[in-house]
């Protein structure tokens, strides 16, 4: 009876030790959105999670463009290979900061990307002024608002680290998702 308890205590310890994202999102989700982007502490969620780090190699091969310091990790499943992507890039909303990016990408892309999740996660509608689908918001209460890029309050909600921004990225290849968190790291030359 003993050796069934334990062995029942042990199958429990190690599928809950084993428990990863059943999705992509929900990987974003679990990793990205925890994190608020910190990209040390996405890493370590990763880690925890059993993703493995993405050889330099592949990051270099990477489309930076403004994005600077990538580092990242990777897990495969029986149908896709999933990434996840942290760093920070250029100034965003205001010239004096920088913004913490996080991003979960998949490969193969899927059709529908991931527009109605992060519509979904967001609560927000999508901001129209960008090319690709975009939600910019902050937190109040526990509650997603709206934030107007325009707003005369967006660089008290950048300095206050109260802004988010996602998006959603796809072509034939990848989906992706990101969110951005500008921060008041002053921008480095």
């Amino acid at each position: 009876m003993r050796s069934s308890i334990l062995t029942i205590a042990a199958a429990l310890v190690f599928a809950s030790a084993g428990a990863r994202a059943d999705t992509a999102f929900d990987a974003f989700k679990q990793i990205c959105i925890e994190s608020h982007a910190d990209g040390d502490k996405a890493l370590a969620i990763g880690d925890s999670l059993g993703w493995m780090p993405i050889p330099k190699a592949m990051l270099d091969q990477f489309p930076k463009g403004e994005f600077k310091d990538p580092r990242g990790r990777l897990r495969t499943t029986d149908d896709e290979f999933i990434m996840l992507v942290v760093g920070h890039g250029a100034p965003l909303f205001s010239p004096d900061t920088e913004i913490r990016v996080c991003a979960v990408a998949v490969l193969p892309t899927r059709a529908e990307g991931f527009d109605k999740q992060a519509a979904d996660l967001a609560g927000v509608e999508k901001d129209a002024s960008f090319s690709k689908t975009a939600f910019i918001w902050r937190e109040e209460n526990g509650k997603h608002i709206k934030v107007d890029r325009n707003s005369r309050d967006l660089k008290t909600y950048v300095a206050n680290g109260n802004l988010n921004f996602l998006v959603t990225l796809g072509n034939a290849k990848i989906s992706m998702v990101m969110l951005a968190v500008p921060g008041t790291t002053p921008a480095k030359p």
